[in-house]
């Protein structure tokens, strides 16, 4: 008896051991899948393109080509993009400038060529010069420079070493020598909550406009340079302002539950005040237009997916404008985000979209 109990303990043994075996060449077969399939990634990674093209940010303005002997005065859109180097995550943006044309993919110049991270372009209002954000002298975040067009010169405006200052607007108004000289910008200078600055140019001088609790954003300034619309969230909801230029007579424009921002002026005031902004109240990102006056609203864009960022034409168009799109991304393999043109905002709504005519600028159908 005792040897069958013997018999029977060592069976048992030999079958739990038999299971544990088992299972650990099971979970060793599963971990060396594992790394297979993660050299095999790693592999098809590197090996070809890692991320989507992302053009953003884009701000029309005039422009005149330093490469134009006869300096003829035409206009562009400047804008963001990851696309100098598409070999790794996270790589630094760089500024690049589009004619304001179909399939103006092959028709791109580059700008900043560097390593660091070069952002948010605004456009002077006579188009000599570009306002935007960078870390070129090793900031953690970004301060303010300016690109002259003509010489090809960049200038440093804000001389931070931390913090951010962002999202640049000029002021159309001129000095005392027919210069644009003043900026507003965001910055966190003297408050962990950003709010809205004046910046003068020449004197580097500062002048702190709003004092709010809560954090303002993407500001821009109206055409005769008497209103400042921007964006505050409060609580995690943003929505649409207007105030005087020195920061007086604050007005709530939008009120949604759903988020309202980044606004930007018509400069041709004689169709109305309207300001072109992104919502997704709709459950989609899209464009709309609102006059601040008479709260009047209609839609741009109507199209599942995400547009957001409206730029206007330049005066005196004034009725054109583009737009950051990702509506074409499932047929464009390597292109997240594209840049996006109405010709006509008040021109006739399309029965097969439902919206007015639009076309793509940047990135290519495949």
């Amino acid at each position: 008896m005792l040897d069958c109990i013997c018999s029977l303990t060592q069976d048992s043994r030999v079958q739990n051991k038999g299971e544990e075996m088992g299972q650990a060449t099971l979970e060793a077969i599963g971990l060396v899948l594992a790394v297979v399939l993660a050299i095999g990634l790693v592999v098809v990674w590197q090996g070809g393109q890692k991320v989507a093209i992302e053009d953003v940010q884009p701000s029309w303005g005039w422009y005149i080509d330093p490469k134009d002997s006869d300096g003829k005065l035409t206009t562009a859109i400047w804008f963001a993009s990851n696309r100098a180097d598409l070999s790794k995550r996270n790589a630094p943006r760089e500024l690049f400038v589009a004619p304001p044309a179909p399939g103006a993919e092959e028709s791109l110049t580059r700008i900043t060529i560097d390593t660091f991270d070069d952002r948010q372009p605004a456009v002077s209002p006579d188009g000599s010069r570009v306002a935007y954000v960078s870390n070129k002298h090793g900031q953690a975040q970004g301060n303010v420079y300016l690109y002259d067009i003509l010489k090809g010169t960049h200038t440093r405006v804000t001389y931070r070493p931390q913090g951010l200052d962002s999202m640049p607007a000029w002021s159309p108004l001129k000095d005392g020598q027919g210069q644009h000289s003043e900026l507003i910008i965001v910055s966190d200078l003297y408050s962990k909550i950003p709010q809205l600055y004046r910046v003068n140019i020449p004197t580097g001088t500062w002048t702190q406009i709003t004092y709010s609790q809560y954090p303002i954003s993407s500001p821009h300034v109206s055409p005769d340079g008497r209103y400042i619309a921007y964006t505050m969230d409060v609580n995690g909801n943003t929505d649409i302002y207007v105030m005087d230029y020195d920061g007086r007579n604050v007005q709530r424009i939008t009120s949604h539950p759903k988020q309202d921002q980044n606004p930007k002026w018509c400069p041709k005031w004689d169709t109305g005040y309207w300001i072109a902004f992104e919502s997704d109240r709709t459950g989609d990102w899209n464009v709309y237009l609102i006059n601040p006056f008479t709260k009047e609203e209609r839609p741009v864009t109507q199209h599942p997916g995400a547009d957001f960022a409206p730029a206007w034409s330049p005066a005196p168009d004034g009725k054109s404008l583009v737009f950051v799109s990702d509506r074409d991304a499932a047929k464009s393999p390597g292109y997240r985000y594209s840049i996006y043109l109405v010709p006509d905002v008040w021109g006739t709504i399309q029965s097969t979209t439902g919206e007015v005519e639009t076309f793509r600028v940047t990135g290519r159908v495949q």
